[in-house]
């Protein structure tokens, strides 16, 4: 008998530990949620830069390891923050940020990007305003 309620506190008490468990992963993931919104796109001879903004909770930290645009052209530099640095979002949660990519050959009317950061790839997307 005592044997019996030792194994069912036993397993109560693993069942707890488990769910306390992924409950702290879903919490910290939500910690590190970024989303991005895309606002114009400059192309010149040299360099093609990327005018959007990173939006994440405030006071959270995230970090970008690499830009892609449409998934083939990978970004040579960002503003104000470093790639594979961690950074914060300060009080208003947002970022202003310019990614630089090597000079494309005609603007694009549409187009995404892929920011990869440790907690899995966010993307945004652009489409022109049509005229």
């Amino acid at each position: 008998m005592r044997n019996g309620i030792f194994f069912v506190a036993l397993l109560m008490l693993f069942g707890v530990a488990i769910a306390q468990n992924n409950l702290d992963v879903r919490r910290k993931a939500q910690d590190h949620q970024m989303s991005i919104h895309i606002d114009s796109i400059m192309c010149r001879e040299d360099v093609s830069r990327v005018y959007c903004k990173a939006l994440g909770r405030p006071h959270t930290s995230n970090r970008i390891d690499g830009v892609m645009l449409d998934g083939k052209i990978a970004a040579t530099d960002i503003d104000p923050i470093y790639f594979e640095r961690a950074f914060q979002f300060e009080d208003e949660g947002v970022i202003l940020l310019e990614v630089d990519f090597p000079a494309l050959k005609s603007k694009p009317a549409s187009f995404s990007l892929d920011f990869k950061t440790p907690y899995g790839t966010v993307r945004g997307t652009f489409h022109a305003p049509k005229k």
